[in-house]
């Protein structure tokens, strides 16, 4: 393999589900060039520096680095003092490596505590457009600071006398960067949607925080609407492209140390001392704490309640231009994510960092200069694709078949070299024509498939890109007949059990109704006893397991989802149930009426019938439509069907309002394949339509791959229900998908 190759192999492994979010990061380390891990010491100063595996081109000599200690004053404008902050010693770093590094070098330098053991940050001085950024600190020592970076500057470890270990009060600490998400921010969503969200909000985050320090605050245009949707596109992805493997690397790393509140503490503190936005990472982890997602949002406000803590801003790529909110406390950390109900992970690890732990501002302004440029378009001829840029492949035989992908590249004439990458792997070169054509083995493809395709106007530089396009492969194979009656076409429900209940579950070891006083039917069940929602004992009782947060996550002892309750509110789903009631589930025709929408959506997704779960009366009534089958072993089985929701909307606390519930299990090995849920006017879902009160969420299709279950027991699960407060209705719509 080529130099140049190997070092497009690490530049280039694009993560296909990146979060946001942003998908997985738990891939590990990536890929490698080759050259060998180091540590330098300098000692006059006692700074270190730690190369990592793969952080420059082996065929070049091994970087070496100078090291000056207080050799000249911070330049002008600094903001440290302005703000309230001490600046420690002046440390002039620079290499003899002329290109930037293509992982971060972990970099060690000693600072004073100072007044009350005041945290310390570090941040770097860029002399080309005079500003100071805080970089990415990944450890704290007793006389120490670590940093990391792929670039070299002037730096300087700061600390605020208000923010450190014995901090016990920051109701004084409201910072405000300026930064506005519906101004600042991408005017488009990350992409995917809030019915499998996945994207690219690496590229989106850093670039955002990039250009609005270097160019908003320097008078250019916001970059809300500054693109079109073609040019926006190309450019979030190259900068996702080009900085993923570095983070695929570092969010898997154990070098970062930091505990959550130190996370809340330092970002803060960055913001604090140099009025800029960060970069804030949520992070869902394993049972041996490795990342298996991780989401990237903007921290651009704190707002304090109180002494002990109080709410960040977030731009959130997966929802622009709206108002994103998380909770930090000096006792608890964060809580209370306001987009939570978005994801099936749950976050439970925090980090911060900065764009230059992943690119330069050399390479950030190429990126934007390309898009500023234009960039060119690509032309697909094969396979046919949707507006999303997604292909729909038939598969009817019994393994994926081969795909081949044909094109052109135009209005780039700078463009020297193109390459494709399949699943952020391996960079294929493509040659230098405007004109493609690469054939994709069935062997090698998953279901989906992500295919990057991109050309460079520099071989040798993975930021200088002028155009780009991603496309998603989606397979469909033999659609299972497992359940029955899915379509509802005899007019009945048979091969369904549809449940109703009314105010308090049934206590699973009595069979009898819990007090009929009690105030919602969405309380959690233990093994002796009912607790009801706002009871003493709510948020301490949940078995094997903890609540991870007021709004009734239930998880088990290893910290995962416990699939037997309601991710919200703990109503348990492996219950003994009263009878079908009638009245509050039933079949609905073709020609009928919705009772709170009238006709604005059809209530028959195909066919004839569809089945309703719930109904609009109010009295706090949850209603369940339950099938299990077998899924049989034939190539690619996959489960079809379509829901829709009605919520009445009254405006309680998102713990009281109706909600529908989709989920789909496997019950063999105890997974979850596919799960919603959504409370009437539920921020995380965007596509509402109001029809006075109520909340409409139109028909939903599911097209889900249940290859990983093959010869397992599955179960479909859709609930609807009334609000907690007795007063107001909630229903859902449930039928089979062409």
């Amino acid at each position: 393999m080529s130099n140049l190759l190997k070092t497009l192999f690490v530049w280039f492994a694009v993560l296909a589900l990146f979060g946001c979010s942003d998908g997985g990061g738990g891939g590990g380390g990536g890929g490698s060039t080759g050259s060998a891990s180091y540590t330098t010491t300098d000692a006059a100063t006692s700074v270190s520096l730690t190369v990592p595996e793969g952080a420059y081109d082996p065929a070049k000599p091994q970087p070496k680095f100078t090291v000056a200690k207080n050799v000249a004053p911070l330049p002008a404008g600094n903001p440290i003092a302005a703000n309230g902050g001490a600046a420690g010693d002046v440390f002039v770093i620079t290499t003899d490596y002329a290109d930037d590094f293509m992982q971060p070098v972990e970099v060690t330098v000693p600072y004073t505590p100072g007044a009350a053991n005041a945290l310390p940050t570090v941040v770097y001085y860029d002399s080309v457009n005079n500003v100071y950024v805080p970089v990415d600190v990944l450890n704290i020592g007793a006389n120490t600071v670590t940093f990391s970076t792929v670039h070299f500057s002037t730096y300087v470890p700061a600390t605020h006398s208000g923010i450190g270990a014995s901090t016990v009060d920051i109701s004084s600490f409201a910072v405000d960067s300026g930064f506005v998400p519906n101004e600042d921010g991408f005017d488009v969503a990350n992409f995917g949607n809030f019915v499998s969200p996945d994207g690219s909000g690496l590229g989106m985050a850093n670039f955002a925080a990039w250009y609005y320090s270097y160019k908003t605050l320097k008078g250019q245009p916001q970059l809300y609407n500054k693109y079109t949707p073609t040019v926006e596109r190309a450019l979030i992805a190259s900068v996702q492209s080009s900085a993923s493997n570095i983070w695929k690397r570092a969010w898997n790393s154990s070098n970062n140390s930091l505990n959550n509140k130190q996370v809340g503490m330092l970002m803060l503190l960055n913001m604090k001392l140099t009025n800029l936005p960060q970069i804030f990472v949520l992070k869902s982890v394993d049972a041996n704490n490795k990342t298996d997602f991780a989401h990237v949002t903007l921290a651009y406000k704190f707002v304090p309640s109180g002494a002990d803590g109080g709410t960040f801003y977030l731009y959130d790529p997966n929802f622009p231009g709206e108002v994103v909110t998380i909770n930090f406390s000096l006792t608890n950390g964060f809580t209370g994510y306001s987009k939570a109900g978005a994801f099936s992970q749950t976050f439970t690890k925090y980090l911060y960092s900065s764009p230059s732990n992943i690119g330069s501002y050399r390479q950030f302004q190429a990126a934007y200069q390309a898009a500023e440029n234009g960039l060119g378009s690509i032309a697909l001829t094969a396979p046919t694709v949707n507006a999303s840029d997604a292909a729909s492949i038939t598969v009817t035989s019994t393994a994926l078949p081969d795909v081949t992908v044909t094109g052109s590249v135009s209005s780039a004439p700078s463009m020297q070299q193109m390459y494709y990458t399949l699943n952020g792997g391996t960079a294929v070169a493509l040659g230098s024509s405007s004109n493609f054509s690469f054939t994709l083995p069935g062997a090698q493809l998953t279901n989906p498939s992500t295919v990057a395709i991109y050309g460079l106007s520099n071989a040798a530089n993975p930021w200088s890109v002028v155009a780009y396009r991603q496309i998603t492969l989606n397979f469909t194979g033999t659609t299972i007949t497992s359940f029955g009656n899915i379509g509802f076409e005899n007019g009945d429900m048979a091969s369904w059990l549809v449940e109703s209940r009314m105010g308090s579950q049934l206590d699973p070891t009595t069979s009898v109704l819990a007090a009929a006083t009690d105030k919602s039917p969405f309380e959690k069940i233990s093994a002796t006893t009912v607790v009801p929602w706002g009871s003493p004992d709510y948020g301490t009782t949940c078995p094997g397991g903890k609540l991870a947060d007021g709004k009734g996550h239930c998880y088990d002892a290893n910290g995962t989802l416990n699939p037997d309750y309601d991710p919200y509110w703990g109503m348990l789903t492996a219950f003994n149930g009263t009878p079908f009631t009638p009245g509050k589930s039933g079949i609905t025709q073709l020609n009928d009426t919705d009772d709170q929408v009238g006709n604005l959506f059809k209530l028959v997704n195909n066919g004839n019938f569809s089945l309703r779960i719930n109904n609009y009366d109010s009295g706090y009534h949850v209603s369940t439509a339950t099938q299990t089958a077998t899924i049989p072993t034939v190539a690619l089985p996959t489960l079809k069907f379509a829901w829709a929701a009605v919520l009445d909307d009254p405006g309680h606390p998102l713990y009281d309002q109706p909600y529908v519930q989709v989920l789909v299990k496997d019950i063999t090995a105890n997974k979850i394949l596919y799960y919603k849920r959504f409370a009437s006017n539920d921020p995380t879902y965007s596509g509402w339509i109001n029809s006075g009160s109520w909340r409409l969420i139109p028909w939903q299709t599911v097209s889900l791959d249940v290859s990983s279950a093959k010869g397992n027991q599955v179960m479909i699960r859709v609930t609807g229900a009334d609000c907690a407060q007795t007063g107001h209705g909630g229903y859902v719509y449930l039928d089979d998908s062409p």
